[in-house]
Parts: C-alpha cells; sequence; structure tokens
C-alpha cells in the first residue's frame, strides 16, 4: 500500500529537525512505497539547498540501517567470521574495539556476549539451487549443511539489531569499518607468514529489512 503525505509535510517534519526550513513552494504531493523509496515530482529535489537535501539523506539513512553484505568464498572455505569496529580495530583484539561480531561456525562464536548477532541473515547461491538465494541456518555451521560436496563461492550477509547498533550502524558513520576472515573445516585462511587474513569489506547496500526471497530456506526441512 503507498501511503500518501505531503511535500510539505515532510520536509517541515525531517528538515525542520536538522535547522533547515522547507521551501514555502513545496506543497505538491508525494509517496513513500512500501521498499521506502520516495516518490515526488521532478522539480522538489532541484529546489533544495544542499544543507536540505543532506537533511533528507540522513533521514533515509537512520531508516536504511541494514547493511548487506557479499563475502567472496571459494574452497576450501565454507564458514567465516565477520566484525564491525568504530576504532578501526585499534589495540589489541578484544572486545573493547568492536561493536559487532558474527561468526557462522558456532565454535568461533561469543554467542553468549551482547555483541554475537544471533538473527543475521544469510543467503547463498550454491550447487543444485542455482541462481536461487537460499537462506541457511545461522545456528549451524556452514560446513555442516553443505558438506564437502558443494563450492560456496559466494555469501550474502546482513546484519540485524542488536543493543546499541541504532546509534552506530548506519550509512552515515564513518567511523564504521569491517573486516572478515574465511574459515576452513581446518582453520582460519592463512598467509605464507601464517599470519589471518582478514579482508576489508564495504556495505553494498543499506536496505530498511533484509531481503526474503519466497521459498528461500536451505537445505529443505
Amino acid at each position: 500500500m503507498i501511503r500518501y503525505i505531503t511535500t510539505f509535510l515532510v520536509l517541515a517534519g525531517v528538515l525542520s529537525a536538522s535547522g533547515q526550513t522547507a521551501p514555502s513552494n513545496r506543497t505538491s504531493s508525494v509517496s513513500v512505497n512500501d521498499a521506502g523509496t520516495v516518490v515526488a515530482p521532478s522539480n522538489l529535489w532541484g529546489a533544495l539547498s544542499d544543507a536540505q537535501a543532506n537533511a533528507l539523506v540522513g533521514r533515509i539513512e537512520q531508516i536504511r540501517n541494514h547493511p548487506v553484505f557479499i563475502l567472496p568464498m571459494g574452497e576450501p572455505y565454507k564458514d567465516f567470521v565477520i566484525k564491525g569496529t568504530l576504532t578501526n580495530f585499534q589495540g589489541a583484539d578484544s572486545l573493547d574495539h568492536m561493536v559487532y561480531w558474527f561468526a557462522s561456525a558456532s565454535n568461533l562464536s561469543i554467542s553468549s556476549h551482547s555483541l554475537f548477532d544471533s538473527y543475521a541473515t544469510v543467503f547463498v547461491c550454491v550447487g543444485q539451487s542455482g541462481r536461487q538465494w537460499r537462506q541457511v541456518k545461522t545456528w549451524r555451521p556452514l560446513f555442516d549443511q553443505f558438506g564437502p560436496d558443494y563450492t560456496l563461492n559466494t555469501v550474502i550477509f546482513i546484519p540485524s539489531k542488536i543493543p546499541g547498533s541504532s546509534y552506530w550502524m548506519y550509512a552515515g558513520n564513518r567511523q564504521l569499518t569491517w573486516s572478515y576472515v574465511r574459515v576452513s573445516p581446518v582453520d582460519f585462511e592463512r598467509d605464507a607468514n601464517g599470519d589471518v587474513v582478514w579482508n576489508p569489506i564495504l556495505p553494498i547496500a543499506w536496505r530498511q529489512a533484509p531481503p526474503d526471497p519466497p521459498n528461500a530456506l536451505w537445505p529443505p526441512e
């Protein structure tokens, strides 16, 4: 269902909080569809100042606060760990330098800690599934779900909201950085020196909610 509101009310409500004033002549109707996309007259955006446009973008960033990651995998890696930080992981590898932690294998996780995301969403395209997105269980290692006969080339990963994440998990947070590591059934990925290989990664998109493809569960119940 499309909800209709007036441009003036949208701008007044969103911009006033940031000290911006909506143009008095902007009273045309706009719509916001179920995906959160604003549909507006073409002359609306050209009339906004940079400050007003930035205020609108900031509001959209508050709504679209689920980052979507594509994690390149490949043999022999079936599982992964991803971490988020506001300090670029400065200092020792401890919880003090992280705001987010997810591990696809339970023996890699700290699931009892508030940083751990027990409700993340994970999709794959693999083997017999072809192009279809298949949602995997986040409480079982991916290796256990697929076994040695399937290659995980790519994982789609979407964090959920964990305690306190509303203060830092949004697209405009320039201090927020992410890194992930691939894990084989034997060990973390390591370089020639034996050091664990952490890969920097950025979200490909920010959404209001994780994707929900139909009939996406894998393996079949």
